[in-house]
């Protein structure tokens, strides 16, 4: 029996519509499933970092911690994100700093840089990317290799 065209090798699909179907919501379907790790492992982080800063004076970087979550039709994001005005300096540290302008008055010091906030990012990311493999077997599909 020889195919279309006289081709020795082909192939018929019957009931490709169930298959076309579940590829048409499998985005949807993915981000639906990942979604509430990146929510929980979001809110997680924000946790590790709001209890590793220091309460200082006014509590300032604490209360300054966030976590937006940006629900798409076949995406999520979760952003954390610290407001308060000076956690880019406690995220990265200052030079010496004088009173004076010039640099004649009392040295006030360098403050050392205290990375939690990208440290506990990268960690967090790290977790989020090995847990996909897992989510996209539960449809059947397998990842290989990486990024």
């Amino acid at each position: 029996m020889s195919g279309p065209g006289g081709a020795s090798v082909w192939f018929r699909w019957q009931e490709v519509g169930e298959l076309i179907q579940q590829f048409s919501t499998l985005a949807t379907d993915l981000n639906n499933a990942a979604a509430p790790d990146v929510v929980d492992l979001a809110e997680e982080a924000k946790t590790i970092i709001y209890n590793g800063y220091p309460l200082g004076k006014t509590g300032g970087l604490r209360a300054g911690l966030k976590v937006k979550v940006f629900r798409e039709q076949h995406r999520v994001r979760a952003q954390v994100l610290n407001t308060a005005p000076h956690s880019h300096l406690y995220e990265h540290g200052t030079e010496v700093r004088h009173a004076d302008i010039g640099n004649v008055g009392p040295n006030r010091g360098k403050m050392p840089a205290n990375p939690i906030f990208t440290q506990t990012m990268m960690r967090q990311r790290r977790r989020l990317h090995a847990g996909l493999p897992l989510t996209l077997e539960t449809f059947g599909l397998k990842a290989v290799g990486g990024a």
